[in-house]
């Protein structure tokens, strides 16, 4: 069988996911829609065999799909997702930003919960082979108990950019966020996608379960690229995706029976293969999953945390920086904000 596979949003990102589906087994794309005539050009070059749509309804009403991807921006998605779900489509990879409200976010997990739809939201690294053999060396104590998370992510966009790091904060520490607070940069720049969208860079400070506290600096006056530093109790992580690095210092095992406060012990080197993050590469192992019958890595619940992390992060903000408790307050369900 040949999953036949939809494509929602023809921008940049859009064509990567037709590439990794193209490359993806088993599956090939039949439908792509763009209200864009120049995109639906370039479908018709790249994916002769597709059938193009300048509107996703008709996509929907026409064309048979066994998944869909959405990749819109962040205010069509609940509108997309929650009308594939009605016709019938039985597998939906949705990009991020999730939603642009949490209650936007519920209502597209228990629709597709109800109609038994396969639901996958789309932050990449769940799917990284860097990151999940990462993740296991976390879980193992390589540098012992996680105390805190720094990132660092230069240009702003806090929901499109930064939700990948809050998403990899929970993935790596295996726990999840119980308190944020925020501050929204106060001289945000035009948005490049939009005056009709709103994603300011942010900086936020967040508290997980596991006792891990996290920074977030994701403001505009920020020009570098994605840096990271997990501080462990006994060793660190130092990860510069775009150089491929990753670096893990720990103690020996002799000196992690020692007591924590000795700190003046030496940090050694800890072998650890730092492989290419290629967003192509992720984009076809979430969709190998997605076709398959193994739990989705990163789903509907995945999806509603990184929305609560995000608008905790602007409510904080309106309300004098307080930290603000997660599951977040469903008073607060309704706040919409048009994330890119």
């Amino acid at each position: 069988m040949t999953f036949r596979a939809g494509v929602v949003g023809l921008g940049g990102h859009g064509f990567r996911h037709c590439t990794a589906y193209g490359r993806a087994e088993g599956v090939a794309v039949h439908a792509v829609a763009d209200c864009s005539e120049s995109a639906l050009q370039r479908a018709a070059e790249e994916l002769p065999d597709a059938r193009r749509f300048d509107a996703w309804r008709d996509l929907l009403a026409e064309a048979e799909l066994d998944v869909l991807s959405v990749v819109t921006n962040g205010p069509s998605h609940a509108e997309i997702v929650l009308a594939a779900v009605e016709a019938g489509v039985p597998r939906i990879f949705c990009e991020k930003p999730f939603a642009t409200s949490v209650g936007d976010a519920v209502k597209m997990v228990e629709a597709c919960e109800a109609k038994g739809v396969r639901l996958a939201v789309s932050h990449g690294r769940r799917w990284a082979e860097a990151y999940i053999e990462l993740r296991k060396l976390l879980a193992g104590g390589v540098i012992g108990e996680l105390c805190h998370f720094f990132g660092v992510f230069g240009g702003g966009m806090y929901a499109c950019n930064g939700s990948h790091v809050l998403d990899l904060m929970s993935m790596l520490s295996g726990s999840a966020p119980v308190s944020v607070t925020g501050t929204v940069d106060a001289n945000t720049k035009p948005n490049p996608r939009g005056a009709q969208f709103r994603d300011p860079g942010c900086l936020v400070q967040l508290r997980f379960a596991c006792g891990m506290r996290a920074t977030l600096d994701c403001l505009e006056d920020i020009g570098i690229p994605l840096h990271i530093d997990i501080i462990g109790s006994m060793g660190r992580v130092t990860i510069r995706e775009i150089d491929d690095v990753c670096e893990i210092i720990a103690r020996s095992d002799a000196d992690k029976q020692e007591p924590v406060g000795t700190y003046w012990l030496p940090l050694d080197p800890v072998a650890f293969e730092a492989k290419p993050v290629d967003v192509i590469d992720i984009l076809e192992a979430a969709i190998t999953e997605l076709i398959s019958e193994a739990p989705v890595t990163c789903g509907g619940a995945e999806g509603i945390q990184s929305m609560e992390m995000l608008m905790a992060t602007h409510i904080s903000h309106e309300e004098g920086h307080r930290p603000v408790a997660l599951p977040l307050d469903p008073a607060y369900h309704a706040l919409d904000i048009p994330f890119t």
